[in-house]
């Protein structure tokens, strides 16, 4: 899915993983208590797939990474792996 699909275009199965990829960040949060380390990590080293890595390889397809602007926000998707 990418950010210009409206909900109500959406079948069950795509409202469904929306729904619970809304919440990690929310329960991430949650179970950490809200704490973080030196680098901002919630309890976990990571870094993000796709956010501010436009113009670089997807690490899952190898694509590259877009930008687009949604609502004067910056959105940042693999057009390979989110469609």
């Amino acid at each position: 899915m990418t950010g210009q699909h409206k909900a109500s275009q959406l079948a069950d199965e795509q409202l469904d993983a929306l729904a619970h990829a809304l919440l990690d960040i929310p329960r991430l949060s949650y179970n950490t208590r809200g704490l973080v380390d030196e680098n901002k990590h919630h309890g976990a080293l990571f870094r993000f797939k796709v956010f501010h890595r436009d113009g670089e390889a997807c690490e899952r397809c190898g694509g590259t990474i877009e930008k687009t602007m949604l609502s004067s926000r910056p959105f940042y998707w693999c057009p390979g792996c989110q469609h």
